[in-house]
C-alpha cells in the first residue's frame, strides 16, 4: 500500500502478511521483478489507451 500505515489496521495488516507469504504471491512478485524499475513512457500508454478502433488496436 503506498503512504498508509498498516499498523493502524492490524486486520489488514493480517490480511496483507497472509497473502505476501502465499506461494504463488511470491512467484507473481519474482516474475514482476524485472518490469518494476522500468521507466514509464506516458505517451505510448496515453495513445494505447485512448483514440482507438478496431483498425488501429496493436497486436
Amino acid at each position: 500500500m503506498i503512504d498508509q500505515n498498516l499498523e493502524n489496521f492490524p486486520n489488514l495488516k493480517r490480511w496483507f502478511e497472509t497473502i505476501q507469504a502465499r506461494p504463488a504471491t511470491v512467484r507473481a512478485y519474482a516474475k514482476a521483478e524485472p518490469f518494476i524499475n522500468q521507466p514509464i513512457d506516458m505517451e505510448k500508454m496515453w495513445s494505447l489507451l485512448f483514440n482507438q478502433s478496431a483498425s488501429t488496436v496493436q497486436l
